[in-house]
């Protein structure tokens, strides 16, 4: 997994490229949540996003309530077929917000 980010129009965008597993779905949560440190609306761009494991979700999970706890948002974008399918399989399509 890789991340990079840029502003767009006052949102902090981190386009996220690989493969999000076991491994690496704890440094996603960890920059998930220093997104939110520096900006009041994040979006995660998944558009370059092959693969999403189970072990990820969490990270959304615990993204999307620290944000809604802090009155932030965090809008997930770009969503590929594979990666859709683990998150509806699990009903995260209802929970998270998507551009």
């Amino acid at each position: 997994m890789e991340v990079r980010e840029y502003d767009e129009n006052g949102r902090l965008v981190l386009v996220i490229t690989g493969k999000i597993a076991a491994t690496n779905s704890e440094e996603l949560l960890r920059v998930i949540l220093n997104a939110l440190e520096k900006s009041a609306d994040v979006v995660l761009d998944f558009g370059e996003l092959d693969y999403m494991s189970s072990s990820g979700l969490r990270s959304l999970l615990f993204g999307q309530r620290t944000a809604l706890a802090q009155q932030k948002s965090m809008v997930i974008r770009n969503v590929g077929e594979g990666v859709m399918v683990v998150l509806k399989s699990v009903g995260f399509d209802k929970i998270l917000r998507f551009e």
